[in-house]
């Protein structure tokens, strides 16, 4: 158990989103309004949802006395508010958020998912006691990577092993499997990827070794797809929405390999300075 404080994430969270100024296009990274109408969303939820104390479970004690189908249904609403406050680390890149602010939003971000699986062991603990089916402790897909990103790039280890031990169920992916290798007791690569499109296309990068010429030939495929809006397609792009136009990844890989971001910088789809 990580013993969150919920409401008090939330609210930090949101005096943190509503000091941010983000409404000069001069400073956004993306030149689209898109991103900045999602931010208001996001942001007016947020408010409201503090403001109403909608998630009332306690991550410090258990209370038996709550029918665990009272649990299932914060469990619902808790995890599509965590999946939703996601975005608010991609969109806080999108539109100029120095990158202090941006690693203080991941913070909050990460530390309410990890409410979230204190809430799970929760509801697993009562369906132990109840006789019902426990829950299995899963994220999104893109949540999963956007936050292993965050972490191995802000230099935030502690945060990285919490990642992989409390909110993983994609340990058989081997782009997460070679970004999470070096905090597993007994580390294996798989050969499979959950999301194929575009991550299939590392193999060719991983097989010849990670350097400057394979990293752009990605990098370059990457390029191309989003030119001709393939990359963008629904079949293709929705499990990839929180990330945008960017390819993040390119960060982690680098890291593990030890390889300097810098030279991709001239890239669209490398964030600047993440």
């Amino acid at each position: 158990m990580y013993h969150i404080e919920i409401q008090n994430e939330l609210e930090q969270l949101l005096s943190l989103v509503a000091e941010l100024d983000v409404e000069d296009s001069a400073s956004w990274r993306v030149q689209v309004k898109g991103s900045l109408n999602h931010w208001h969303d996001l942001r007016d939820n947020l408010e409201q949802f503090v403001a109403e104390e909608t998630i009332y479970f306690d991550t410090l004690s258990l209370d038996d006395e709550i029918d665990v189908y009272q649990y299932l249904e914060q469990e619902v609403l808790f995890k599509q508010t965590c999946l939703d406050l996601t975005y608010l680390i991609r969109l806080a890149y999108d539109l100029g958020v120095e990158r202090r602010h941006i690693i203080e939003i991941y913070r909050h971000v990460v530390n309410l998912w990890l409410g979230y699986a204190d809430l799970v062991s929760q509801i697993q603990q009562l369906g132990e006691m109840q006789g019902t089916q426990p829950l299995v402790l899963e994220v999104d897909y893109s949540t999963a990577l956007l936050l292993t990103v965050c972490a191995i790039k802000f230099e935030d280890s502690q945060a990285l092993v919490q990642i992989v031990d409390g909110l993983m169920c994609y340990q058989q992916d081997k782009l997460l499997d070679i970004l999470h290798y070096a905090y597993f007791e007994n580390p294996s690569i798989s050969e499979h990827y959950h999301v194929t499109y575009p991550f299939q296309q590392l193999n060719e990068m991983l097989e010849q070794g990670v350097n400057e010429q394979t990293v752009t030939t990605y990098l370059n495929f990457i390029q191309k797809e989003q030119a001709s809006g393939r990359y963008f397609e629904k079949k293709k792009f929705h499990m990839l929405s929180l990330l945008g136009q960017w390819s993040f990844e390119i960060f982690a890989i680098c890291a593990v390999y030890q390889l300097d971001v810098n030279l991709f910088k001239d890239f669209k789809s490398v964030p600047d300075c993440f």
